[in-house]
């Protein structure tokens, strides 16, 4: 995806998801520019309909936001892949059950809801997992009992005012 101008997918109720991966692991390549965002709202970003786990990633230089809730859609365990030299946001309760791998670029988990809340994560030396209670605080960004593997990348924490804490691995 290449350009200037901001792309949404919201979905509807019919289908049920903004986005659905139908057959294998598949990357999205995001290279918008001049403030422009790739945005994911409203319905669920389904990362497989049926029993196959699936990995979607997120590849390219634009910046991606995405506030609906990123999780299985069928009963594979499936997870999302970052390797982008932008900014994603999450702000949705996800409920994936693979992992939130960050390869390189900056994930921020923010929001009132934006989680991590049922698979791993894995941050690869190129990449920044940000937890960002700023604003919205959140204890629960992460699984509590969900495998953490920083293999050479960082986890920033963004504290809000009075006392945050988070759970990991």
């Amino acid at each position: 995806i290449t350009g200037t101008n901001s792309i949404q997918f919201v979905g509807n109720a019919i289908q049920g998801y903004s986005l659905q991966n139908n057959g294998g692991n598949r990357a999205i390549t995001n290279n918008l520019s001049g403030g422009a965002v790739l945005t994911f709202s409203g319905q669920p970003v389904n990362l497989t309909p049926d029993t196959t786990g699936r990995t979607l990633t997120i590849a390219g230089s634009g910046n991606t936001n995405i506030s609906s809730v990123i999780q299985n859609g069928g009963t594979g365990t499936s997870g999302l892949t970052y390797s982008n030299t932008g900014t994603m946001n999450l702000s949705g309760l996800n409920t994936a059950t693979g992992a939130l791998t960050v390869n390189s670029g900056l994930v921020s988990l923010n929001g009132a809801s934006g989680a991590w809340s049922a698979g791993s994560i894995v941050v690869n030396p190129t990449g920044i997992l940000r937890l960002d209670n700023s604003v919205n605080g959140n204890a629960n960004r992460l699984f509590d009992t969900g495998g953490i593997t920083l293999a050479g990348g960082r986890i920033d924490f963004i504290a809000g005012s009075g006392v945050t804490t988070e759970t990991m691995g």
